[in-house]
């Protein structure tokens, strides 16, 4: 068995356990549903080279689960899909990937002591200056990334109108092998809501960060934010926000930027 497929296994094992144990107190909402999708796909440069290009079919099996359950005191969603390339002409070797999915939400005491926790195994560029992938392209230059994170928070209502989000989140991002930075944050947070009519909120938060990175030292930053969020239909809605952010590098080059979402 590869450290991959293991840590798979661990992480599917790890999430199912709280609602095997939840389920002997209370069963309120479980959906599973499989699928399986097959394709065949043309690709004129397997290689992804310059020059010298390989052309070559690729038939693609990808079957999958996706689960979801929810209870009083317990939501858990859970997708797991494996891919598997097989290369007809033999340019490339067959592949297999794996991408995992999972989140679960423990409500230790209801509307006011929350556990969020989750974890997401998925295959990115080597270079990540080439972006993102969508996990099922036949590409080349791909490395195994793993983000666990794990977050306690107290949820705050001052007012009947307004709302705090406040706790700790620790994240850890590590990749196969020698072919990523692993990573691993710690960060305190506060997020308040104000409802200013039934449709219209102002929000505003602050976050701090610090970060260690292999080989790279890492960061501490402080980031401030304000906006609003606005719905103007049924799942529909507009927001906002803009403020500074400071980084203090610990490798000694320290910036400050303007961040803005919208």
């Amino acid at each position: 068995m590869t450290a991959r497929t293991t840590a798979v296994l661990l992480t599917l094992c790890f999430c199912l356990a709280p609602l095997a144990l939840h389920a002997q107190q209370q069963t309120q909402k479980l959906e599973i549903h499989p699928f399986l999708i097959t394709s065949l796909e043309f690709n004129d440069n397997v290689h992804e080279t310059k020059n010298d290009t390989e052309a070559d079919f690729i038939a693609i099996l990808n079957p999958g689960v996706a689960l979801t359950y929810g209870a009083r005191l317990l939501d858990l969603d859970l997708r797991y899909s494996l891919a598997y390339h097989d290369y007809l002409g033999g340019k490339r070797g067959d592949e297999t990937r794996h991408n995992l999915f999972a989140f679960s939400e423990i409500r230790l005491i209801e509307n006011f002591l929350h556990l969020e926790v989750s974890d997401t195994f998925s295959q990115v560029y080597r270079d990540r200056a080439r972006g993102e992938t969508s996990g099922q392209e036949t590409l080349r230059d791909l490395v195994d990334q793993n983000v666990f994170s794990a977050s306690p928070y107290l949820l705050l209502r001052p007012t009947s109108q307004s709302e705090v989000k406040t706790g700790y989140r620790f994240t850890d991002i590590r990749y196969s092998g020698d072919d990523g930075i692993d990573k691993q944050s710690h960060a305190l947070f506060a997020d308040a809501t104000y409802d200013l009519t039934a449709k219209t909120d102002l929000t505003a938060g602050y976050t701090y960060t610090d970060l260690e990175a292999e080989n790279d030292g890492g960061y501490r930053q402080h980031s401030v934010y304000a906006g609003f969020r606005h719905e103007y239909g049924p799942n529909s809605f507009l927001y906002a926000n803009a403020g500074p952010t400071w980084t203090n590098r610990k490798n000694g080059r320290d910036t400050t930027d303007l961040t803005w979402r919208v």
